[in-house]
């Protein structure tokens, strides 16, 4: 039985371990700035960072979604823009003839101002499998203007626990529907190397990618065959590595 769930679980397990180190303090290289520290402080305590526990018990089910909990995955710091803290929403479903998953990501900036009460600045994006899959498996189900692994600008994460818990300041006139960004995935898994290579680029991305052995397997899910596209498009004139 194919069970692409098993190898982002991997992949999530190690952004977790990652994300933990860094925001921790425990790990220099991946040292957050005083800016990015000071906004993850303000606002964990809303948002609150799901557990490793918590991870490995998800994946024991055929959804995956952290808004449940009202829970959320901090991810490792940026090097560029370094200010913000990346947050991630996830929400898979496997139970269904083609997964599906939809990755939103707020990026939250608290700003230099005393006032506890002020809103933090944010704005965010998602990554979604084709709107086919997304949509409850009916003989109804349409094929939309989306139906393709696309990228879309958000305003919040469109889940009641969490964004009552933490409002962010970004425009409202900001579009969520156009302009769709096409992206070289195949599956869930390589729409959340997408994500990495979004936020961290190729270097990073490359990283992640080589932690899973060549040989290794996941019931018939081989992560490197559904990576061949996206590692052309990201490698492109570029020396192997």
């Amino acid at each position: 039985m194919t069970k692409p769930s098993d190898a982002l679980k991997d992949l999530l397990i190690l952004l977790f371990k990652k994300q933990e180190s860094a925001w921790g303090k425990r790990n220099p290289k991946d040292k957050p700035s005083c800016q990015a520290l000071k906004t993850y402080n303000a606002i964990k305590d809303k948002w609150i960072p799901i557990t490793l526990k918590e991870i490995e018990s998800l994946f024991n089910k055929s959804q995956q979604d952290f808004s449940k909990w009202g829970k959320v995955l901090y991810l490792p710091p940026l090097k560029k823009n370094g200010c913000f803290v990346p947050v991630l929403s996830l929400d898979c479903k496997w139970d269904q003839k083609q997964p599906s998953a939809r990755l939103k990501v707020m990026l939250v900036y608290r700003g230099d101002y005393n006032d506890e009460n002020q809103k933090p600045y944010g704005i965010g994006f998602r990554l979604e499998t084709p709107e086919s899959t997304n949509q409850a498996e009916t003989t109804t189900s349409k094929v939309g203007i989306h139906d393709f692994h696309h990228a879309q600008l958000i305003k919040k994460f469109g889940k009641k626990k969490l964004d009552r818990k933490l409002q962010i300041c970004c425009p409202d006139w900001l579009p969520e529907s156009q302009p769709s960004f096409p992206l070289p995935a195949k599956c869930p898994v390589s729409l959340f190397f997408c994500l990495i290579a979004t936020l961290y680029g190729r270097n990073e991305y490359f990283d992640y990618r080589d932690m899973f052995p060549k040989q290794k397997h996941y019931h018939g899910y081989n992560v490197r065959d559904h990576l061949k596209e996206l590692d052309q498009w990201i490698n492109q004139n570029q020396k192997k590595i």
